[in-house]
């Protein structure tokens, strides 16, 4: 239902794709604009959340000696699962919010912008998967595009570390 050819294609040229967006139905919502920023955020959000208990989870681990006793297989694939859900899942958060279509941040972005300025974007939607191919496969482009994307991505991870070490000291 939600497969798109181009973005199953990719994941096995890539290593990565996409889905056909998920139509909503705004006639639904009393508040539409409002309730569409809220819907546009959930995703990302989740992501955010996901990969902020995937550090709680670390931090717990490593706090409590939690992985004392295990084999060294075991424990290089604990850790392994939760640094790919970690990385993986704040990629998403920011990446999502990227304001090109299909991606949620355009989403947020056509609900706070004024009617004139939505009409303008719209017109622009349908070369968004080639300016998004560009940025991610072009060299230069994508040193400036996708770089500070796994910047971000980084920092997210260290301040939420972080945060936990404030709030609870050290792990060891």
């Amino acid at each position: 239902v939600h497969l798109d050819i181009l973005g199953t294609l990719l994941i096995f040229i890539a290593g990565f794709g996409w889905a056909k967006p998920v139509m909503v139905n705004r006639s639904y919502f009393k508040k539409p604009r409002l309730m569409g920023i809220l819907v546009s955020i959930a995703g990302p959000l989740s992501n955010l959340l996901i990969g902020f208990l995937g550090i709680v989870i670390v931090y717990i681990l490593v706090k409590f000696h939690m992985l004392t006793g295990l084999s060294q297989g075991s424990i290089d694939a604990i850790v392994v699962f939760l640094k790919l859900l970690i990385h993986l899942n704040l990629l998403l958060f920011v990446f999502n919010l990227i304001p090109l279509p299909p991606l949620d941040g355009y989403r947020i972005l056509q609900d706070v912008l004024p009617h004139d300025l939505r009409m303008k974007a719209a017109k622009y939607e349908q070369w968004a998967v080639y300016i998004f191919l560009l940025m991610v496969f072009i060299p230069p482009l994508s040193a400036v595009t996708i770089g500070p994307i796994l910047q971000l991505t980084n920092v997210l991870q260290n301040s939420f570390y972080q945060l936990l070490l404030t709030l609870f000291g050290p792990a060891a």
